[in-house]
């Protein structure tokens, strides 16, 4: 989530179509409806401000900024369709995010320049990732605690109803498996050899780990509605936002369908 290109995550909202950064700028994109998909579409190392509309299966993207604070030149990109899951990730390597959806109906995943691929069921919630450290996002879906990656077998962390979360989080180059339970506050997070659980958090907020001090890990961190409030573990708590706002790194509808 680094939209300045200085190497730290930035605490940002989307808003009806306006993109909130603490910090920097405010940008117009989108509308009411829109899932936010940030991404560095271009692969300068900047996140732009991108957006799915699932009513079109359009992807709105801010390619470049004009100059003045806030204001995009925006690209217009159909890829998807009514019902999609917008999973933007580098697919290939290449440095760029690539535009994709898993489309739940018929379990399949479409990535921009790819063929289309049957992987997980209509239920589950996608969650692609690098999960072995070559560069590229693997197609991974989590189902009711259940981690299910294309080509690297499954493994189990977690229940029904908890949010999977996986990142880097400990600089390792590998994306590791975490979920966060609203229900009780409680992380579980797979390092190397353990999978250690921790208590942040409470029922209702959203989780929203980034890498927030430029160290290359991830960091536990979630956003609480109820007092538009930000809490990094080990570290600070930052009113920001709305209580409707939406954290544009939650793109899962696990976590947006209780919002819209």
């Amino acid at each position: 989530m680094d939209f300045d290109g200085d190497g730290d995550s930035d605490i940002s909202v989307f808003r009806e179509g306006s993109w909130l950064i603490s910090g920097g700028p405010t940008y117009t994109l989108g509308q009411a409806g829109d899932i936010p998909v940030p991404g560095d579409y271009d692969g300068n190392g900047i996140l732009q401000p991108a957006v799915f509309r699932p009513s079109t299966g359009y992807w709105l993207i801010c390619t470049a900024n004009s100059g003045v604070a806030g204001n995009c030149e925006v690209t217009t990109t159909p890829h998807g369709a009514n019902g999609d899951i917008p999973v933007p990730a580098d697919y290939d390597g290449d440095g760029d995010t690539d535009l994709a959806v898993f489309r739940p109906s018929n379990a399949t995943w479409y990535v921009s320049g790819n063929q289309p691929v049957v992987f997980g069921l209509s239920t589950d919630i996608p969650v692609p990732a690098d999960y072995d450290g070559d560069g590229d996002a693997d197609l991974a879906v989590f189902r009711n605690g259940s981690w299910r990656m294309q080509g690297l077998g499954n493994s189990t962390l977690g229940q029904a109803g908890d949010i999977p979360v996986p990142g880097d989080y400990d600089s390792d180059g590998i994306a590791d498996k975490a979920v966060f339970r609203p229900s009780a506050g409680q992380w579980w997070v797979c390092k190397p050899g353990s999978c250690p659980e921790y208590t942040f958090g409470q029922s209702g907020d959203l989780p929203v780990p980034a890498d927030y001090d430029g160290s290359g890990k991830f960091i536990m961190a979630v956003f609480r509605p109820s007092n538009a409030t930000w809490y990094i573990y080990q570290g600070s708590s930052t009113p920001f936002g709305q209580a409707t706002d939406i954290p544009p790194c939650l793109s899962r509808l696990s976590v947006l369908e209780p919002r819209t």
